[in-house]
This record gives C-alpha cells, sequence and structure tokens, in this order.
C-alpha cells in the first residue's frame, strides 16, 4: 500500500514547484482525473477479472513514476482489486491534500 509520509508529500510537492504557477494548476487538474477515472475503473472490476486488475497496477504505477514516488510504494506480493482500490484512494486523498498548496 502506498505510504503517505512527509516524505511523500514532499516529493509530490516538489514534481509542481519544478512547473509555473498555471501549468501546476494544469497538472493537478489533469492527475486528479486520471486517479479518479483509474478508480472509478478499478472499483467497476470483478476482483476475478486478473488482466484488467493488472494493467489499471500498471497505470497506477506509471502516475507514481510521474509524480516520483515509486519508491514509496510497498511492494505488493500479488496485484488485487483491494490493494489497487486502497493505493488509489491513497493517492487521490494526498493529492486532495496538497490542493491548497498548488
Amino acid at each position: 500500500m502506498l505510504t503517505t509520509s512527509q516524505c511523500t508529500h514532499t516529493k509530490v510537492m516538489s514534481f509542481f514547484n519544478d512547473y509555473s504557477e498555471e501549468n501546476k494548476r494544469r497538472l493537478y487538474n489533469v492527475l486528479t482525473e486520471e486517479i479518479d477515472m483509474l478508480l472509478t475503473q478499478a472499483m467497476a472490476l470483478d476482483s476475478t477479472q486478473r488482466d484488467e486488475v493488472a494493467a489499471l497496477q500498471h497505470k497506477f504505477k506509471g502516475i507514481c513514476r510521474y509524480l516520483n514516488i515509486e519508491s514509496d510504494m510497498i511492494k505488493l506480493a500479488k496485484e488485487t482489486k483491494s490493494e489497487l482500490v486502497a493505493n488509489t484512494l491513497t493517492l487521490q486523498q494526498l493529492l486532495n491534500d496538497i490542493e491548497s498548496e498548488i
């Protein structure tokens, strides 16, 4: 599961601080849209749809890599729908928490 340490918060803020004020807001909006879509898609899946869960897990990991927080993820023994939903909710909450700082 994704950890929401101060270090993770700092890494995400550092990502956004590399961009102008205008671009920060645009990037934030795109990322929150992507996370919302990912969560919706994950929740719609049946737990037995392993290939689809794996594809969404891959997308989630790509977003984390983009934000430079992939090392903050605990390696999952197996990719399950419940882990994907929990991790996506955690990332969604982190983005909500930093919204006022952007």
